[in-house]
């Protein structure tokens, strides 16, 4: 066979192989021009972790899964950031991945949402942090207009955690509608 025929029947192998276990991912994303296919354990609705279970897959972020979760202990309901990446021999993420630790550690603001502790879980790190009901400002743009006195409102609350963050030496670095929640009560958080 060709070098060409022999890759075409690889990557056709692998896409056969992928929809038959989920739990295969790309590493780097689905658009990651260059991605090597790896496995890697995907976390599944009903997952324990120590004592949280998993209740709902939320999203990805840049550096992270996030999950719903509860506490079987305490049944407080939070979020559950997850590295993307296996974190063993990427020194570099899991620096990266530290210093967000930190820094949300550092932070106690009714506008951000709380670290309330990370742990290590296998090569992973976790961030168990404050679960906020409400919608995103990107998703509440979707649904049209939204009344002046909330915009503003919500703008005026976010700047007030912006300049909290910044006297405690912090930058968000990723400040956007996605990453701004608004609770059903109106409070704004950032993510």
């Amino acid at each position: 066979k060709s070098a060409i025929e022999s890759r075409s029947n690889q990557l056709h192998s692998s896409r056969r192989h992928s929809s038959q276990d989920p739990r295969l991912e790309l590493e780097g994303g689905a658009h990651a021009s260059r991605a090597v296919r790896r496995r890697e354990r995907i976390m599944q609705i009903g997952d324990r972790i120590g004592d949280y279970e998993i209740v709902k897959i939320i999203g990805a972020g840049g550096m992270g899964q996030v999950y719903k979760v509860q506490n079987t202990l305490s049944e407080r309901v939070e979020a559950m950031k997850v590295a993307l990446a296996n974190l063993e021999g990427n020194q570099e993420a899991l620096e990266r991945f530290q210093r967000e630790i930190k820094l949300q550690a550092a932070l106690d603001h009714p506008n951000i949402a709380k670290l309330y502790t990370a742990m290590r879980h296998g090569n992973q790190l976790l961030m168990f942090m404050e679960f906020v009901e409400g919608d995103s400002l990107s998703k509440m743009a979707e649904s049209g207009p939204m009344p002046i006195a909330s915009v503003l409102s919500y703008a005026m609350q976010a700047l007030d955690a912006l300049g909290y963050a910044h006297n405690k030496g912090v930058v968000h670095r990723d400040i956007k509608p996605a990453n701004i929640m608004v609770t059903h009560e109106g409070i704004v958080k950032l993510m």
